[in-house]
């Protein structure tokens, strides 16, 4: 680098600094001197220098690339209900969006438990092929288990453990996400990775009534899944389930009202209607609750929109919470924060409350 003197009238016989090397000549017809604009002993030297510096970049951009050539091509398949495949599929995109060792190859729904959709509605309503690639159905495969997981990621590491030419076919993959470290921060920076395409469906047109249909209340869904007012835990009693949605309405409606919102409309969404729990709820608060009438899609696009939500033992309860940026709170029975299902909504990440 050169020091350059401020320019002076070119017929004033001021000298002027060259701007490229700091030499001078003298000016042909008013002998004034002035910056030499021609001739630059030093070019030789810039020359080699821009020379090095590209090969330095074009080095830097082929170790970058090298380094984010995935090392683990994932494919997720289940067998369970929509939620539970869905929520699987989210679990492997949040991993590739996290880590670049892993990549995403997409396997489309195609049937489910519990509910008679196609899976070709599935693809359409969720998106979520958006951007991924498709599986090469040519490629050897592998099943990723408990077992296989824990030795990838705690033995061995996708360095060593997986073959680029191979694809890992697994349920979900939260056994990864919830390895690694702080993840829990990660999660919420990434949510955009799995939201974007969801919300870019055209499908969900059709449910656009769904989040309006309650335009001055504060929607609270509860989630009452098919067997979970038994909770499925041995030595719980079936009344324990009324009191965690109780608890639930009185926990809501006090913090709703300490935050000034609109008053809580609890929506009831079930696959088990006639449970008297059910009854005993809307009973008890006639003004506040309702019962959700519609498909699997209808549940979750309030579970998608709620102000708060009041999660089962459900994938789908889980896949909607993911993706709703804008809820306020989430609460979980008490006992499934042992679950293994349940890791990533540890309580110390302050984003649900067990009760």
């Amino acid at each position: 680098m050169f020091l350059r003197a401020d320019r002076t009238n070119e017929t004033d016989g001021t000298v002027q600094a060259n701007e490229t090397d700091g030499t001078v000549q003298a000016n042909e017809t008013d002998g004034t001197v002035q910056a030499n604009e021609t001739d630059r002993p030093g070019r030789a030297d810039e020359t080699n220098e821009v020379i090095d510096h590209t090969m330095l970049l074009l080095v830097l951009l082929l170790v970058g690339l090298a380094a984010a050539v995935p090392l683990c091509r994932i494919a997720q398949h289940g067998v369970d209900g929509f939620g539970h495949q869905y929520h699987g599929k989210l679990s492997c995109i949040l991993l590739a969006a996290m880590d670049s060792r892993f990549a995403y190859l997409h396997r489309p729904f195609q049937t489910f438990e519990h509910t008679p959709i196609p899976g070709r509605f599935a693809e359409w309503y969720t998106n979520v092929s958006f951007g991924q690639p498709g599986l090469n159905e040519s490629r050897p495969r592998e099943r990723l288990g408990d077992t296989q997981w824990l030795e990838l990621l705690h033995q061995h590491g996708p360095e060593k453990y997986c073959d680029p030419d191979k694809i890992y076919v697994t349920d979900n993959c939260w056994p990864a996400v919830n390895w690694m470290p702080s993840y829990a921060a990660q999660v919420r920076l990434h949510q955009l990775a799995i939201s974007e395409p969801f919300f870019g469906s055209v499908a969900r047109a059709k449910y656009a009534h769904v989040p309006a249909r309650f335009p001055d209340r504060s929607v609270v869904v509860m989630h009452v899944r098919r067997g979970d007012a038994m909770w499925r835990i041995k030595g719980h009693e079936q009344e324990d389930g009324l009191n965690f949605f109780l608890r639930g309405i009185q926990w809501s409606a006090k913090f709703i009202h300490e935050r000034g919102d609109p008053p809580p409309m609890f929506v009831i969404a079930t696959d088990e209607p006639q449970w008297m729990g059910i009854r005993a709820m809307m009973e008890m608060y006639p003004n506040h609750t309702t019962l959700l009438t519609g498909d699997v899609f209808d549940t979750f696009e309030y579970f998608v929109h709620a102000y708060g939500l009041m999660v089962s033992m459900s994938s789908l309860s889980y896949a909607g919470w993911l993706l709703n940026g804008g809820v306020k709170f989430a609460l979980i029975p008490r006992h499934l924060q042992a679950s293994e299902n349940t890791q990533w909504l540890k309580p110390e990440f302050g984003w649900f409350t067990a009760l």
